[in-house]
Protein backbone atom coordinates (compact mmCIF):
# COMPACT_ATOMS: atom_id res chain seq x y z
CA UNK A 1 0.00 0.00 0.00
CA UNK A 2 1.43 3.49 -0.86
CA UNK A 3 0.48 5.96 1.80
CA UNK A 4 0.44 9.57 0.64
CA UNK A 5 2.75 12.01 2.10
CA UNK A 6 1.84 15.45 3.40
CA UNK A 7 5.97 17.13 2.91
CA UNK A 8 3.96 20.87 3.07
CA UNK A 9 4.49 23.18 5.98
CA UNK A 10 1.22 23.25 7.07
CA UNK A 11 -0.21 22.58 10.39
CA UNK A 12 -2.55 20.35 9.79
CA UNK A 13 -3.97 18.07 7.40
CA UNK A 14 -6.64 19.38 5.06
CA UNK A 15 -9.44 17.65 2.75
CA UNK A 16 -8.25 16.41 -0.15
CA UNK A 17 -10.06 15.54 -3.48
CA UNK A 18 -8.45 13.25 -5.86
CA UNK A 19 -9.80 10.83 -8.50
CA UNK A 20 -13.26 11.56 -7.22
CA UNK A 21 -12.48 10.55 -3.60
CA UNK A 22 -12.28 12.73 -0.72
CA UNK A 23 -9.32 12.01 1.89
CA UNK A 24 -10.48 13.73 5.35
CA UNK A 25 -7.40 11.63 6.47
CA UNK A 26 -3.79 12.52 6.10
CA UNK A 27 -3.03 8.47 5.28
CA UNK A 28 -5.01 8.85 2.22
CA UNK A 29 -6.26 5.25 2.58
CA UNK A 30 -9.13 3.45 3.79
CA UNK A 31 -8.41 2.53 7.89
CA UNK A 32 -10.99 2.20 10.91
CA UNK A 33 -10.98 1.26 14.50
CA UNK A 34 -7.52 3.54 15.02
CA UNK A 35 -5.21 2.39 17.84
CA UNK A 36 -2.52 5.61 17.99
CA UNK A 37 0.75 4.43 20.28
CA UNK A 38 3.82 6.40 21.23
CA UNK A 39 6.69 3.60 20.94
CA UNK A 40 10.26 3.68 21.04
CA UNK A 41 11.42 2.84 17.65
CA UNK A 42 14.12 0.30 17.19
CA UNK A 43 14.45 1.23 13.33
CA UNK A 44 15.27 5.03 15.09
CA UNK A 45 17.57 4.29 18.31
CA UNK A 46 14.75 4.04 20.59
CA UNK A 47 13.24 7.38 19.72
CA UNK A 48 9.63 7.84 20.76
CA UNK A 49 7.49 8.07 17.69
CA UNK A 50 3.73 7.53 16.57
CA UNK A 51 2.59 3.99 15.32
CA UNK A 52 -0.51 3.06 14.35
CA UNK A 53 -2.23 -0.28 14.38
CA UNK A 54 -5.93 -0.17 12.25
CA UNK A 55 -8.86 -2.31 10.49
CA UNK A 56 -7.54 -2.41 6.53
CA UNK A 57 -10.43 -0.99 5.47
CA UNK A 58 -12.22 -0.41 2.17
CA UNK A 59 -13.63 -4.31 2.25
CA UNK A 60 -16.97 -5.88 1.76
CA UNK A 61 -18.36 -6.85 5.01
CA UNK A 62 -15.17 -5.52 6.77
CA UNK A 63 -13.88 -8.48 5.16
CA UNK A 64 -9.82 -7.66 5.48
CA UNK A 65 -7.49 -10.22 6.44
CA UNK A 66 -4.23 -8.99 7.93
CA UNK A 67 -2.97 -5.85 9.87
CA UNK A 68 -0.44 -3.33 8.60
CA UNK A 69 1.78 -0.94 10.90
CA UNK A 70 2.05 2.62 10.14
CA UNK A 71 4.64 5.08 11.83
CA UNK A 72 5.12 9.11 11.58
CA UNK A 73 7.01 11.59 13.52
CA UNK A 74 4.05 14.22 13.32
CA UNK A 75 0.78 12.56 12.37
CA UNK A 76 0.93 13.70 8.92
CA UNK A 77 3.66 12.20 7.07
CA UNK A 78 2.84 8.37 7.50
CA UNK A 79 5.09 5.46 6.22
CA UNK A 80 3.65 1.74 6.13
CA UNK A 81 5.54 -0.47 7.40
CA UNK A 82 4.00 -3.55 5.57
CA UNK A 83 2.12 -6.77 7.03
CA UNK A 84 2.55 -7.60 10.46
CA UNK A 85 0.22 -10.43 11.25
CA UNK A 86 -1.62 -12.24 8.33
CA UNK A 87 -5.05 -14.22 9.28
CA UNK A 88 -3.92 -16.96 7.45
CA UNK A 89 -0.90 -17.57 10.04
CA UNK A 90 -3.83 -16.93 12.83
CA UNK A 91 -3.91 -20.97 13.63
CA UNK A 92 -7.64 -20.77 14.61
CA UNK A 93 -9.27 -17.92 12.40
CA UNK A 94 -10.77 -19.13 9.25
CA UNK A 95 -10.93 -15.99 7.92
CA UNK A 96 -13.54 -13.90 5.45
CA UNK A 97 -12.18 -16.12 2.96
CA UNK A 98 -13.21 -19.22 4.61
CA UNK A 99 -16.40 -18.56 5.62
CA UNK A 100 -15.06 -16.41 9.00
CA UNK A 101 -14.81 -12.88 9.75
CA UNK A 102 -11.95 -10.44 8.99
CA UNK A 103 -9.28 -9.00 10.86
CA UNK A 104 -10.63 -6.13 13.24
CA UNK A 105 -9.05 -3.38 15.67
CA UNK A 106 -6.05 -4.41 17.02
CA UNK A 107 -4.19 -3.02 19.96
CA UNK A 108 -1.05 -2.62 20.87
CA UNK A 109 1.00 -3.55 24.25
CA UNK A 110 4.53 -3.80 25.21
CA UNK A 111 6.29 -5.34 27.99
CA UNK A 112 9.62 -6.09 29.43
CA UNK A 113 10.57 -5.32 26.03
CA UNK A 114 7.96 -7.40 24.11
CA UNK A 115 4.97 -6.36 22.43
CA UNK A 116 1.99 -7.80 22.13
CA UNK A 117 -0.97 -7.27 19.13
CA UNK A 118 -4.85 -8.43 20.86
CA UNK A 119 -7.18 -8.14 17.66
CA UNK A 120 -10.38 -9.54 16.24
CA UNK A 121 -10.95 -12.72 14.52
CA UNK A 122 -13.85 -14.63 13.35
CA UNK A 123 -15.38 -12.34 16.18
CA UNK A 124 -13.15 -13.30 18.68
CA UNK A 125 -10.05 -11.78 20.19
CA UNK A 126 -6.76 -13.14 19.91
CA UNK A 127 -3.48 -12.02 20.94
CA UNK A 128 -0.01 -12.03 19.14
CA UNK A 129 3.48 -11.52 20.10
CA UNK A 130 6.51 -10.37 18.86
CA UNK A 131 10.19 -8.74 19.38
CA UNK A 132 9.42 -5.52 17.73
CA UNK A 133 6.59 -3.54 16.85
CA UNK A 134 6.86 -4.15 13.69
CA UNK A 135 6.04 -7.84 13.59
CA UNK A 136 6.07 -9.95 12.29
CA UNK A 137 3.46 -11.08 15.53
CA UNK A 138 3.25 -14.51 16.39
CA UNK A 139 -0.37 -15.74 16.94
CA UNK A 140 -0.91 -17.87 19.62
CA UNK A 141 -3.11 -21.22 18.97
CA UNK A 142 -6.62 -20.39 20.62
CA UNK A 143 -8.45 -17.15 21.04
CA UNK A 144 -8.12 -15.30 23.90
CA UNK A 145 -12.05 -14.56 24.56
CA UNK A 146 -13.65 -17.22 22.57
CA UNK A 147 -17.33 -16.52 21.09
CA UNK A 148 -18.39 -19.56 23.23
CA UNK A 149 -16.77 -18.48 26.87
CA UNK A 150 -20.11 -17.19 27.84
CA UNK A 151 -19.23 -13.68 28.33
CA UNK A 152 -22.07 -10.60 27.84
CA UNK A 153 -22.28 -9.54 24.20
CA UNK A 154 -19.76 -9.92 21.51
CA UNK A 155 -16.21 -10.41 21.76
CA UNK A 156 -14.76 -7.74 19.81
CA UNK A 157 -12.90 -4.34 20.32
CA UNK A 158 -9.90 -5.16 22.85
CA UNK A 159 -7.97 -1.77 24.30
CA UNK A 160 -5.97 -1.93 27.09
CA UNK A 161 -5.40 0.09 30.18
CA UNK A 162 -2.26 0.31 32.46
CA UNK A 163 -2.81 0.63 36.62
CA UNK A 164 -0.82 -0.15 39.38
CA UNK A 165 -0.55 -3.60 40.48
CA UNK A 166 -1.83 -2.87 43.80
CA UNK A 167 -5.39 -1.10 44.14
CA UNK A 168 -7.03 -0.82 40.42
CA UNK A 169 -5.86 3.00 40.47
CA UNK A 170 -3.02 4.40 38.30
CA UNK A 171 -0.18 6.30 38.89
CA UNK A 172 -0.03 9.83 38.85
CA UNK A 173 3.15 9.90 36.72
CA UNK A 174 1.48 10.44 33.47
CA UNK A 175 4.44 8.54 31.15
CA UNK A 176 3.12 5.50 33.68
CA UNK A 177 -0.12 5.66 31.35
CA UNK A 178 1.23 4.68 27.80
CA UNK A 179 0.88 1.13 27.83
CA UNK A 180 2.91 0.67 24.09
CA UNK A 181 5.75 2.24 26.72
CA UNK A 182 8.40 -0.11 28.61
CA UNK A 183 9.03 2.33 31.41
CA UNK A 184 7.82 2.50 34.65
CA UNK A 185 8.20 3.67 37.89
CA UNK A 186 6.76 0.79 39.76
CA UNK A 187 4.60 -2.54 39.00
CA UNK A 188 1.65 -2.62 36.74
CA UNK A 189 -1.40 -4.58 35.96
CA UNK A 190 -2.72 -4.22 32.29
CA UNK A 191 -6.43 -5.03 32.18
CA UNK A 192 -8.20 -6.21 28.59
CA UNK A 193 -11.18 -3.98 28.01
CA UNK A 194 -13.89 -5.27 25.17
CA UNK A 195 -16.99 -5.84 23.80
CA UNK A 196 -20.03 -5.00 21.91
CA UNK A 197 -23.30 -4.38 23.85
CA UNK A 198 -21.41 -4.51 27.01
CA UNK A 199 -18.30 -4.05 28.33
CA UNK A 200 -16.04 -6.17 29.79
CA UNK A 201 -12.95 -5.53 31.92
CA UNK A 202 -10.24 -8.64 32.94
CA UNK A 203 -6.99 -8.00 33.66
CA UNK A 204 -4.22 -9.93 31.92
CA UNK A 205 -1.94 -12.63 33.14
CA UNK A 206 1.79 -11.88 34.30
CA UNK A 207 2.82 -12.76 30.63
CA UNK A 208 0.13 -10.85 28.91
CA UNK A 209 -0.84 -13.98 27.21
CA UNK A 210 -3.96 -14.92 29.19
CA UNK A 211 -6.87 -13.58 30.91
CA UNK A 212 -6.31 -13.91 34.66
CA UNK A 213 -9.54 -15.03 35.87
CA UNK A 214 -8.66 -14.71 39.65
CA UNK A 215 -8.01 -11.30 40.13
CA UNK A 216 -11.09 -9.89 37.91
CA UNK A 217 -13.08 -7.42 40.25
CA UNK A 218 -17.01 -8.57 39.57
CA UNK A 219 -18.24 -4.91 39.84
CA UNK A 220 -16.35 -4.27 36.26
CA UNK A 221 -16.21 -7.31 34.87
CA UNK A 222 -19.75 -6.43 33.03
CA UNK A 223 -20.77 -2.82 32.31
CA UNK A 224 -22.93 -1.20 29.63
CA UNK A 225 -22.74 2.38 30.06
CA UNK A 226 -25.37 5.10 28.63
CA UNK A 227 -25.82 4.70 24.41
CA UNK A 228 -22.84 1.58 24.52
CA UNK A 229 -22.17 0.02 21.56
CA UNK A 230 -18.83 -0.94 20.96
CA UNK A 231 -15.15 0.18 21.68
CA UNK A 232 -14.28 0.92 24.95
CA UNK A 233 -10.73 3.40 25.87
CA UNK A 234 -9.84 4.11 29.28
CA UNK A 235 -7.23 6.27 30.58
CA UNK A 236 -6.18 8.06 34.10
CA UNK A 237 -5.17 11.80 34.30
CA UNK A 238 -4.65 13.47 37.82
CA UNK A 239 -6.33 10.74 39.70
CA UNK A 240 -9.76 10.14 37.33
CA UNK A 241 -10.65 7.45 35.06
CA UNK A 242 -12.48 8.61 31.23
CA UNK A 243 -14.23 6.00 29.73
CA UNK A 244 -15.26 6.64 26.14
CA UNK A 245 -17.14 4.32 23.85
CA UNK A 246 -19.37 3.97 20.71
CA UNK A 247 -22.54 5.28 20.12
CA UNK A 248 -24.84 3.51 16.95
CA UNK A 249 -23.53 1.41 14.11
CA UNK A 250 -20.61 2.37 12.06
CA UNK A 251 -22.44 2.11 9.31
CA UNK A 252 -24.50 5.06 10.41
CA UNK A 253 -23.61 8.52 9.92
CA UNK A 254 -24.54 8.83 13.73
CA UNK A 255 -22.07 7.11 15.07
CA UNK A 256 -20.20 8.91 17.63
CA UNK A 257 -18.39 9.20 20.85
CA UNK A 258 -19.68 9.41 24.61
CA UNK A 259 -17.53 9.62 27.66
CA UNK A 260 -17.96 9.33 31.53
CA UNK A 261 -15.81 9.72 34.31
CA UNK A 262 -14.81 7.76 37.53
CA UNK A 263 -12.54 8.17 40.46
CA UNK A 264 -11.56 4.26 40.51
CA UNK A 265 -11.42 1.62 37.59
CA UNK A 266 -14.31 -0.27 39.93
CA UNK A 267 -16.75 2.79 39.48
CA UNK A 268 -18.83 3.85 39.93
CA UNK A 269 -18.94 6.04 37.12
CA UNK A 270 -20.78 9.18 35.75
CA UNK A 271 -21.76 9.75 32.37
CA UNK A 272 -20.43 12.93 30.91
CA UNK A 273 -22.07 13.29 26.95
CA UNK A 274 -20.57 13.49 24.19
CA UNK A 275 -16.79 13.36 23.13
CA UNK A 276 -16.32 13.19 19.29
CA UNK A 277 -19.90 13.66 17.18
CA UNK A 278 -20.08 14.02 13.12
CA UNK A 279 -20.39 17.27 11.20
CA UNK A 280 -22.76 16.75 8.27
CA UNK A 281 -21.78 20.41 7.00
CA UNK A 282 -18.81 20.02 7.13
CA UNK A 283 -19.11 16.23 5.23
CA UNK A 284 -17.50 14.65 8.34
CA UNK A 285 -19.94 11.87 10.10
CA UNK A 286 -19.72 8.42 11.52
CA UNK A 287 -17.24 9.64 14.03
CA UNK A 288 -16.10 7.05 16.26
CA UNK A 289 -14.02 3.67 17.55
CA UNK A 290 -11.00 6.00 18.71
CA UNK A 291 -7.91 5.89 20.86
CA UNK A 292 -6.13 8.06 23.15
CA UNK A 293 -2.74 8.91 23.77
CA UNK A 294 -0.86 10.82 26.13
CA UNK A 295 2.85 12.41 25.03
CA UNK A 296 4.85 12.10 28.20
CA UNK A 297 6.32 15.11 30.15
CA UNK A 298 3.94 17.44 27.94
CA UNK A 299 -0.02 18.44 28.38
CA UNK A 300 -0.48 17.51 25.55
CA UNK A 301 -3.14 14.68 24.66
CA UNK A 302 -3.89 13.53 20.96
CA UNK A 303 -7.33 11.48 19.82
CA UNK A 304 -7.01 8.89 17.04
CA UNK A 305 -10.61 8.15 15.46
CA UNK A 306 -12.50 7.23 12.15
CA UNK A 307 -15.15 8.65 10.43
CA UNK A 308 -16.13 8.78 6.65
CA UNK A 309 -16.84 10.80 3.90
CA UNK A 310 -20.93 11.97 4.08
CA UNK A 311 -20.61 12.22 0.39
CA UNK A 312 -18.79 9.45 -0.88
CA UNK A 313 -18.01 7.60 2.08
CA UNK A 314 -19.74 4.60 3.92
CA UNK A 315 -19.21 1.96 6.80
CA UNK A 316 -16.89 0.27 5.15
CA UNK A 317 -15.03 2.99 3.41
CA UNK A 318 -13.66 4.75 6.67
CA UNK A 319 -10.66 6.81 7.28
CA UNK A 320 -8.83 8.15 10.43
CA UNK A 321 -8.06 11.37 11.69
CA UNK A 322 -6.61 12.99 14.81
CA UNK A 323 -7.22 15.83 17.03
CA UNK A 324 -6.06 17.70 20.32
CA UNK A 325 -7.77 16.51 23.18
CA UNK A 326 -8.22 19.42 25.60
CA UNK A 327 -9.43 19.30 29.46
CA UNK A 328 -11.05 22.22 31.32
CA UNK A 329 -10.61 23.44 34.80
CA UNK A 330 -12.79 21.16 36.18
CA UNK A 331 -11.20 17.92 34.37
CA UNK A 332 -14.03 17.53 31.94
CA UNK A 333 -13.33 17.04 28.24
CA UNK A 334 -13.99 19.41 25.56
CA UNK A 335 -16.04 18.09 22.45
CA UNK A 336 -13.75 17.56 19.44
CA UNK A 337 -14.59 19.91 16.82
CA UNK A 338 -14.41 17.32 13.49
CA UNK A 339 -14.97 20.50 11.11
CA UNK A 340 -11.01 21.27 12.19
CA UNK A 341 -8.32 19.99 10.27
CA UNK A 342 -6.63 16.47 11.27
CA UNK A 343 -4.12 17.52 13.65
CA UNK A 344 0.01 17.80 13.23
CA UNK A 345 2.31 17.02 16.10
CA UNK A 346 5.89 16.92 15.57
CA UNK A 347 7.64 14.88 18.27
CA UNK A 348 11.13 15.67 19.25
Amino acid sequence: MNVQKNHTAQPAHERVTRAGRTWLSPLHTWLADPNLALIADPHEHGRLRWFLYCTQDGKPQWGSTNFHVFTSDDLVSWKDGGTILDLADVPWARGPLHGGGGAWAPTILCWHSKYFLYFVADSQVGVAFSDSPYGPFEARKSPLVGADDHWLGMPIDPSIVRVSADDGSSSQQHESLNPAIDAYPQPATDWLIWGNGTATFCPLSKDRLELAYGAMHHRVSGWTPKNFREAMWIFERNGIFYASWSVDDTREPTYHIDYGTSRSLDGPWTYRGTLVEGNASAGIVGTGHHSIVHVPSTRIWIIAYHCFDAATGDGTHRQVRFARLHFRADGSLEPVDVSAPSTRYLLR
